[in-house]
C-alpha cells in the first residue's frame, strides 16, 4: 500500500488550518532527518557527523504533498508514490515504539534511540510552547505512530540530559539571547572559552535580566569526548555575581596601617644602595634564573 502519512499539528498557530513556512519547514525536516537516524540504527551502523549513506536517506525519502485545513495536516508520501519498503517500514515501527516508551516515562526505551535520536526528537518537538503548538501527531493510516506533547518534550529532555551530561557550573559574562520557540538559547563568556546554554520557557525573564551581567550559571553540561572541555550547558538556574568592590590605594593604605608611597620616597634596599651597574646586573641575574625556572 501506499503510504498515508500526516503530520498534525494544534495550537495557535494552527488555529485557521495553516501553518507558517518556516514551522511546516522545521517539522518535515527533523522527521525525515529522525527517520534517516533510525534507519542507519537498523542497518547496523554508526552515527556520525556528516552525511548518512546515501542508500539509507533514499530508503526513508518521503516528500510533502500539501497542507490540509483544520488543524494544520501535513500530508506524506513516498517519492513516486512508491510501496512501502521493508526499512521504512521497520523505522515507522521502531519510532512508535521509541515514542511510546517515552511517553510513559523513557524506562523502557530501544537501545536505538541513543543521543542523536533523543536530540532530534527533541528539536522535532520545538514548537511545543504557550502561544504556539500545543500537540504534534504523526499518524500511518489510521494508527497513531507518535503523539508530542509538552510532556512528552520534557521527558524527551530529561532522557538527553541523563546519556549524554554531567552537572557542571560555569562563571562568566552572559551575552547574545536567542529567544526562538525551538531553541531559546544565550551564551556564557567565561575567562577561557565561550559556552553555549539553553534554558526552558520558564527562564526567559530571569536570563533577560542578566544580559551583559557577571553569573553563576549550573546545570547539565555537555562535554567533548575526552571529558576535559565544557561544549554546552542546561541551565537549572543561573545567578548574579555579585562584583566585588574595589577600594582606592588610600583606603587600603589605612585600613592595612601603612602609609602609601610619597612621590620624594625612594625605595632602598638593606644597607648600602646599589650603584647603576650593581642594579643592572643584579635585575639580569634575576631574569636569567626565572627563564631556567620556565625552562
Amino acid at each position: 500500500m501506499d503510504v498515508d502519512l500526516k503530520i498534525v499539528a494544534r495550537g495557535p498557530l494552527a488555529e485557521l488550518g495553516t501553518l507558517s513556512l518556516s514551522e511546516a519547514s522545521r517539522l518535515l525536516g527533523e522527521f525525515q532527518q529522525t527517520l534517516e537516524r533510525l534507519a542507519l540504527q537498523l542497518q547496523g551502523g554508526k552515527l556520525s557527523t556528516g552525511r548518512r549513506p546515501a542508500e539509507i536517506s533514499e530508503a526513508v525519502r518521503l516528500e510533502f504533498k500539501g497542507i490540509e485545513r483544520g488543524c494544520a495536516v501535513l500530508t506524506i508520501s513516498e517519492p513516486s508514490g512508491a510501496l512501502l519498503n521493508d526499512t521504512l517500514d521497520q523505522t515507522f515501527r521502531l519510532l512508535s515504539e521509541g515514542a511510546a516508551a517515552i511517553a510513559n516515562g523513557g524506562d523502557e526505551l530501544p537501545a536505538e534511540f541513543d543521543s542523536p535520536v533523543l536530540d532530534g526528537l527533541l528539536r522535532l518537538s520545538g514548537g511545543i510552547a504557550p502561544g504556539r503548538l500545543n500537540s504534534i501527531t504523526v499518524t500511518l493510516g489510521d494508527k497513531e505512530l507518535m503523539a508530542i506533547d509538552a510532556e512528552f518534550r520534557s521527558i524527551t529532555r530529561r532522557l538527553t540530559r541523563l546519556r549524554t551530561t554531567r552537572e557542571a557550573t560555569v562563571v562568566g559574562l552572559l551575552q547574545m539571547t536567542d529567544f526562538a520557540p525551538s531553541a531559546l538559547r544565550c551564551r556564557i563568556d567565561t575567562l577561557t572559552d565561550n559556552i553555549v546554554c539553553e534554558f526552558d520557557e520558564s527562564q526567559k525573564d530571569e536570563v533577560l535580566d542578566l544580559v551583559d551581567q557577571l553569573v553563576i550559571a549550573q546545570g547539565s553540561g555537555r562535554f567533548t569526548k575526552t571529558g576535559d572541555r565544557l561544549l554546552s550547558l542546561d541551565l537549572n538556574s543561573v545567578t548574579l555575581l555579585a562584583n566585588p568592590s574595589h577600594n582606592d590605594v588610600s583606603t587600603l593604605a589605612t585600613e592595612q596601617g601603612v602609609a602609601p608611597w610619597g612621590e620624594d620616597e625612594v625605595f632602598l634596599f638593606e644597607g648600602e644602595p646599589l650603584t647603576e651597574e650593581e642594579f643592572e646586573a643584579f635585575f639580569e641575574s634575576a631574569m636569567s634564573a626565572r627563564q631556567r625556572d620556565e625552562l
